[in-house]
């Protein structure tokens, strides 16, 4: 069964194939300035449904984030799947990872969901 996330004004609409076990919550400059909280999927995961209001901000190369430019709402991203970085030989990993801001997830109680803080701010 699909669920679906959008922005405030449904010009962004995703569809993703489950609900996430855990979220998480990053310290980041960006996801602590925006409030959200991440639900990850593989890339081919999620569908978007409606893009006419989508728009990018990638502040570097490893992570894209996309919000709604009408309504200004963080809906999801990607980046690096970073559970498959190799810590010894401190590589970035070419496979990526989609995240959604379970905050925009239509009819949830995302407040139930367990949350666990990674520390962006540091990392990157």
């Amino acid at each position: 069964m699909s669920h679906f996330a959008s922005c405030h004004c449904g010009a962004v609409r995703i569809a993703v194939p489950s609900l996430p076990a855990e979220v998480t919550s990053c310290t980041c400059t960006y996801c602590a300035r925006t409030g959200a909280l991440w639900a990850y999927y593989a890339i081919d995961e999620v569908r978007e449904l409606v893009t006419d209001g989508k728009a990018t901000y990638a502040p570097n190369i490893l992570n894209e984030h996309h919000f709604c430019a009408r309504c200004g709402m963080t809906t999801h991203g990607s980046s690096p799947d970073w559970s498959l970085a190799d810590a010894e030989n401190q590589t970035v990993p070419t496979t990526r990872i989609a995240a959604i801001n379970v905050r925009m997830l239509e009819d949830v109680d995302f407040t139930t969901l367990s949350v666990v803080t990674i520390d962006g701010r540091t990392l990157w």
